[in-house]
C-alpha cells in the first residue's frame, strides 16, 4: 500500500475538520455583519468572503499535506542518518521529494553509507559530483550542512523533473550521465527497479487535491 494511502486518509480528515472550522468563522462573522439603519456594509460583498474563504483554506491544505508527509517520511527512514533532513524534504514538491527519497535509498541507504572528508560526513546521500572546493571521497561533493546538500540536490532533480525527466526509468541518468554505455544492463535496471520501489511509494500524492 503506497505512502500517499495513510497521508490522503489522514489529510482528509484535518482537511474536513479545518473546513468546518473555517465555515464555522465566516459565519459568525456574517451574523455579526448585520446591518445597522443608515450604516452601510463595508466588510465586503460575499463573492470576496468566499474568495478569501477559499484561498485560505487551499493554503491550509496545503500545510496539512506538508506536515502530513514529514511524518510519513519520518517513519519510513526512522534510525538512518537522513532523517534530521525530512523537514526540508517534506517542504519539496512531492515528485522532487519522491525522487530525493528514492535515490539517496539506493545510493547511500539513506546516510549510511556516505563520502566523507577529514573524517567528516559530507551529507552527500546522492552520489553527486558537482564540483566544490571542497571534495569528498570518491569525488563526491562535500556539503556545508543539510540544508546545503538538500537545496543543491533538490535543485539538479526539479531541473531534470521540469525537463520532462520524471520517472525511475527517466532518472537513470542520475546514474549514469548521458549514456549508459559504460554500466552493465544488470546495474542499470537494478537501479530502476530500487529506486521505483520507494519512489511509487508516493504515487498519487500529487493528485490530491481539495474538495470544495
Amino acid at each position: 500500500m503506497s505512502l500517499s494511502f495513510f497521508i490522503q486518509k489522514d489529510a482528509s480528515e484535518k482537511i474536513a475538520y479545518e473546513l468546518g472550522r473555517s465555515e464555522n468563522k465566516m459565519l459568525a462573522q456574517r451574523l455579526t455583519q448585520v446591518k445597522v439603519l443608515g450604516q452601510e456594509n463595508k466588510q465586503g460583498e460575499p463573492a470576496e468572503e468566499i474568495d478569501t474563504f477559499v484561498l485560505e483554506t487551499l493554503k491550509r491544505f496545503e500545510q496539512i499535506k506538508k506536515e502530513d508527509l514529514e511524518e510519513e517520511i519520518n517513519k519510513m527512514v526512522d534510525g538512518y542518518p537522513i532523517k534530521k533532513m525530512t523537514p526540508l524534504i517534506a517542504q519539496l514538491d512531492t515528485r522532487v521529494a519522491a525522487f530525493v527519497i528514492a535515490i539517496a535509498k539506493k545510493e547511500s541507504n539513506w546516510g549510511k553509507r556516505v563520502p566523507v572528508l577529514e573524517g567528516e560526513d559530507c551529507f552527500n546521500y546522492w552520489g553527486y559530483r558537482g564540483i566544490r572546493d571542497r571534495m569528498g571521497t570518491g569525488g563526491h561533493t562535500c556539503f556545508d550542512s543539510p540544508r546545503d546538500a538538500v537545496e543543491t540536490v533538490s535543485r539538479r532533480i526539479n531541473d531534470l523533473v521540469q525537463a520532462e525527466i520524471d520517472t525511475p526509468q527517466e532518472m537513470v541518468i542520475w546514474k549514469c550521465g548521458s549514456s549508459c554505455a559504460g554500466h552493465s544492463e544488470y546495474s542499470v535496471e537494478k537501479w530502476i527497479s530500487d529506486v521505483e520501489m520507494y519512489f511509487e511509494k508516493f504515487d498519487g500524492m500529487e493528485e490530491e487535491k481539495p474538495q470544495a
